[in-house]
């Protein structure tokens, strides 16, 4: 993500290489969504930290949803 926002000139965001503990990939998560925002994905198409973090198939689309919206305004 950081790549295509300093492609983009737009700041990049802070992260944390190796998540020592949930509540780091939760910020780490949320600071995704963030940038996806910034970079211009709908709010309808952005998803919750926790859809990631539980892993269920039904949130976990959404967070696919984020990805491809994504790639759909890169190109």
């Amino acid at each position: 993500m950081n790549r295509l926002l300093k492609a983009a000139g737009m700041p990049t965001v802070l992260y944390r290489t190796k998540a020592p503990s949930s509540f780091v990939a939760l910020s780490n998560i949320e600071s995704f969504v963030a940038a996806a925002k910034a970079f211009g994905v709908p709010e309808t198409s952005l998803f919750q930290p926790s859809d990631l973090v539980d892993g269920r198939k039904g949130p976990l689309l959404f967070v696919l949803n984020c990805i491809n919206q994504l790639g759909i305004i890169v190109r």
